[in-house]
């Protein structure tokens, strides 16, 4: 099941986004939160949510200046470090630690002396903070913090693996919570994501990242049941929304994961279905893809799929039986201006793979909104006809008269057709396959 991947790679660009945005941030919460333009080092602490990702960010530091970081725990036994640091007058995360730093740790800031002696420049205390709940619906987004008057929610624009915008609001953190409305301010999607950085009064402040939810829908045509994992909560299905004909179902979810599988609505997921779903923080209209296998040919190891122009289409290759299988195929690609995709699988293709009539596996379209269309495949089920060139699973004289014109006026097959033409299968679309199609038509 498709898991959020993609959140490895936001977490880099949140970090690089971060070290830009923090480094131009310390001396404005300086001045905010009532202490002085900072001439004294400071720090920054970020701490991945849900992760174990940690860093510390060092400002106004003297260059070339010798430095020892320490990690503490609540009760003021050391845990990590000290580790060296030179500041070098780059703005690079320091993440040596071994152990992950956490809420409540000191980290600890000594500079050495001429005379080698350490002097303590920062005892910082790490903020607890976490963003609890990203409502896609109102656009608010609410957390936790242990620290106060304010924190500031900030929201970045990504295009691609570029942050080119961001949205800032100063939320306060009474009674340890705190709401930040971003109505009127920017859009918060599924694919939102954004920190929380929680100052000190003094430059140093603890930040962390989040994700708005991006759950997922998978329907399975063949099976008729539908699939979901993410969810905050029980999940409103609505088909036929505003017609006589609206029907809906809720489904409960598995707490943890926020999942459920292979629910049978009684509902015919047919290509192009749109329906409605809910759960209260996030809306998702999904609309079902006519993807399918439109031709599969084992001796050549190609398989040819179609859906709607541009769709993303994905093809795993399995083997074994459950639990134990494997995957030793998994390509995927979009198909062009018709809808249609050739997965190539021979000898001198990127993913070589002998197709066998035993060969099977699932193949999948993701519309770009985490929702999927899922199918699985069996060789078997795609038998080539040789000779019908219509595809209709009948060998007549329609296959007669457009295989004759193919070879009189060298009219332009598909690929498909190319494949089966050759009836004799010796490599050659010639008179010779126009002969045994006539003779394998009066042989029925």
């Amino acid at each position: 099941m498709m898991k959020r991947s993609g959140h490895k790679l936001l977490s880099i660009i949140v970090v690089m986004a971060m070290i830009c945005t923090l480094s131009t941030m310390s001396v404005d919460f300086a001045t905010d939160f009532g202490g002085e333009s900072i001439v004294t080092p400071t720090m920054d602490v970020w701490f991945e949510q849900n992760g174990d990702s940690t860093y510390i960010n060092l400002h106004g530091l003297t260059i070339g200046g010798q430095y020892f970081v320490s990690l503490y725990d609540d009760a003021n036994q050391r845990i990590d470090g000290p580790y060296g640091y030179v500041d070098l007058g780059e703005s690079m995360p320091f993440d040596d630690f071994i152990e992950p730093i956490m809420p409540g740790n000191h980290v600890i800031l000594q500079e050495q002396q001429p005379d080698e002696s350490l002097i303590t420049v920062i005892d910082y205390v790490v903020a607890d903070i976490s963003v609890d709940v990203v409502n896609i619906n109102t656009e608010i987004i609410t957390g936790f913090s242990n620290q106060g008057p304010q924190i500031q929610v900030v929201v970045f624009e990504l295009d691609g693996d570029t942050v080119i915008a961001e949205y800032s609001l100063m939320a306060d953190t009474t009674g340890g919570t705190f709401s930040a409305n971003f109505t009127g301010v920017c859009d918060i999607h599924p694919l939102s994501t954004g920190l929380i950085v929680q100052p000190d009064g003094l430059g140093n402040q603890t930040v962390t990242n989040w994700w708005a939810p991006n759950p997922e829908l998978m329907v399975n045509p063949m099976l008729e049941t539908m699939s979901g994992y993410g969810w905050s909560g029980p999940v409103t299905v609505v088909f036929n929304e505003g017609t006589p004909a609206e029907t809906s179902f809720i489904i409960p979810v598995e707490p943890e994961l926020g999942s459920f599988e292979n629910v049978d609505l009684g509902v015919d997921f047919y290509g192009g279905l749109t329906f409605k779903a809910y759960d209260g923080m996030t809306t998702r209209l999904m609309t079902v893809s006519t993807l399918t296998i439109e031709w599969m040919d084992v001796s050549s190891d190609q398989v040819m799929m179609v859906a709607e122009p541009d769709a993303y289409i994905q093809f795993i290759i399995m083997e074994g039986t459950f639990p134990d299988v494997s995957f030793p195929v998994w390509v995927d690609g979009t198909t062009d201006e018709t809808g249609h995709l050739l997965f190539d699988f021979s000898t001198t293709s990127a993913t070589p793979y002998d197709l066998t009539m035993a060969s099977w596996g699932f193949t999948r379209n993701y519309d770009g909104h985490n929702n999927a269309t899922l199918y699985e495949w069996r060789a078997s089920d795609y038998p080539l006809i040789f000779g019908d060139l219509l595809g209709d699973g009948l060998l007549d004289k329609a296959d007669v008269k457009l295989l004759a014109k193919a070879i009189a006026t060298k009219f332009e097959l598909s690929g498909y057709q190319k494949i089966v033409a050759d009836v004799d299968q010796d490599g050659d679309v010639d008179a010779q396959d126009l002969k045994v199609l006539n003779q394998l038509i009066k042989q029925k």
